[in-house]
């Protein structure tokens, strides 16, 4: 008898993890289907995600339970990632993200839901395969040391939702300096606490004045000697149309000036970046822009009318579910030789590159 798994999550017809997990099924001999369960289908109507609040989000994901508790487990998408918490426990790097993306039911004394995030798994595989594309003399993991401090100097993570807890986690061990753009300040103050840092606020003069700016900080012990070295996080305001200059320091009162922002790696977590042009002149020609969604948006035309290298979030999507069916099969899988095939069978079947 077929296992049964899905996707949860609002506006989701047009996934392609249906298809991504069949392959994989198919390759692997798991005897298993996949479906949606579209939270804002199951009202007969379209859902502005943007506008819901998060009782309404709560909401629309009680009315999925009937459904997603006859399957086998399920992975979860916008916007339920943070809110399935509630529903599941969470283990490894969900428990400290507080999101969780993949859900597997055990019977043990009952109905038991163990949460797991496999954003990180995804992310850091699917941008180990952009390097290896984007940056001459790469051409294998093996000898690229994952991702040297020095490739990335200032990283920017869009959005501050699920994604990109774990984006920001990790891109903190990869990146000199990391900024975080939201279009809210304060959950991006929030944002910053969960991830253990603690606001530190300038009162120094931006331009334009509707710019806001704190500067997060976490001092921790060096490993090679007992002194104290400090991670630091820059948080911005995108309710303005651009990134000016800034003024930034190490203490309020030592002030620095920076010529403007200049970022090598871009990472969009948001649900879409609607003014691309709000990042002119503030991206390294060298640099990289990694959007999470898949297909031609605003930020994909940007990056090709100037000339800036681009990937979408197809290959995170398949080393993600990867990740996925290893959890729910209990085994370990050659990651690269099943994600060739996926990727390679999207584009034959016409799934994806037309």
């Amino acid at each position: 008898m077929s296992e049964n798994y899905g996707l949860v999550g609002c506006g989701i017809q047009k996934s392609l993890s249906p298809i991504i997990h069949k392959i994989i099924f198919e390759e692997t001999g798991f005897d298993a289907v996949y479906r949606l369960v579209d939270a804002s289908a199951l009202f007969g109507s379209t859902i502005d995600v943007r506008k819901l609040s998060f009782a309404e989000k709560c909401a629309l994901r009680k009315k999925c339970i009937p459904i997603l508790n006859f399957m086998d487990g399920y992975n979860v998408t916008t916007p339920f990632k943070e809110i399935e918490i509630a529903y599941s426990e969470p283990c490894g790097p969900a428990k400290y993200y507080r999101s969780i993306n993949t859900v597997q039911h055990l019977s043990v004394g009952g109905l038991l839901k163990i949460g797991f995030s496999t954003d990180i798994f995804g992310f850091r595989c699917a941008l180990d395969n952009i390097v290896l594309r984007t940056i001459e003399g790469l051409n294998s993991r093996t000898n690229q040391a994952y991702l040297s401090n020095a490739i990335f100097k200032n990283a920017l993570v869009i959005g501050t939702g699920g994604a990109a807890k774990a984006v920001a986690y990790e891109l903190m061990s990869i990146t000199s300096n990391l900024y975080v753009l939201s279009s809210s300040i304060e959950r991006a103050k929030l944002f910053a606490k969960s991830r253990g840092y603690t606001p530190i606020y300038l009162n120094n003069e931006l331009t334009p004045p509707d710019l806001e700016l704190c500067r997060i900080s976490k001092a921790k012990k060096s490993k090679v000697s007992n002194e104290q070295t400090t991670e630091t996080v820059f948080i911005v305001d995108s309710t303005a149309q651009q990134l000016s200059d800034v003024n930034n320091s190490s203490s309020v009162t030592n002030r620095k000036k920076e010529n403007g922002l200049v970022f090598d790696l871009v990472v969009d977590c948001s649900l879409g970046v609607e003014n691309p042009r709000i990042l002119d002149g503030h991206i390294s020609k060298k640099g990289l822009i990694f959007d999470l969604h898949i297909g031609e948006c605003e930020l994909s035309r940007y990056a090709h009318d100037n000339n800036i290298a681009y990937s979408d979030g197809l290959d995170m999507l398949i080393f993600q579910a990867i990740k996925s069916e290893s959890i729910w099969q209990s085994k370990k899988f050659n990651s690269d030789r099943i994600f060739h095939k996926v990727k390679s069978e999207l584009i034959t079947r016409g799934y994806y590159g037309q």
